[in-house]
């Protein structure tokens, strides 16, 4: 008699148009609580990969949008300068650099790298680019949530 697969644990070949390359039978036995963790993760990260990647994306859409709507002229280059200035300090190098920061009246203020984010102008245009980004990431979970109404709740209401 032929001996049975089912409990011999050796890899087969899968002969389907989607095969991918051996697939073992019977993934062996959970017996160490790592084994169950990591299964646990997987299947967690598997169930909430799409929804994320759709609502960051959806959030870089919304930043997009509402950053053109929302800005004047220069303040994005305020809010970039701002970020420039924590990198610099971050890395720890010459905070006395020189630069020229343009206001969005065109007036352009010299100053050095450590007075960029203690500018008036620039932590107004901080303060507009945080409520934007915060904006968006409510404008994208609520597009979601309209558009996937039973996806992200803990108990869904299936009716058969």
């Amino acid at each position: 008699m032929r001996e049975d697969i089912r409990y011999n644990k050796q890899a087969i070949t899968l002969t389907h148009a989607s095969a991918r390359g051996k697939v073992k039978r019977n993934a062996g036995n959970f017996t160490r609580g790592s084994q169950l963790f990591h299964h646990e993760i997987l299947m967690t990260w598997a169930g909430i990969r799409i929804p994320l990647y759709t609502w960051i994306g959806t959030t870089v859409l919304l930043l997009f949008v509402l950053g053109y709507f929302t800005f004047k002229n220069h303040e994005i280059h305020l809010v970039l300068m701002k970020l420039l200035s924590s990198v610099w300090g971050w890395m720890s190098l010459d905070p006395m650099k020189a630069i020229n920061l343009t206001l969005p009246s065109g007036q352009v203020v010299q100053g050095t790298m450590s007075m960029v984010p203690y500018h008036p102008a620039v932590e107004a245009a901080w303060s507009r680019a945080i409520q934007v980004t915060v904006s968006s990431m409510l404008g994208a979970a609520f597009i979601l949530k309209s558009y996937w109404p039973g996806r992200f709740s803990l108990i869904s209401a299936t009716v058969a």
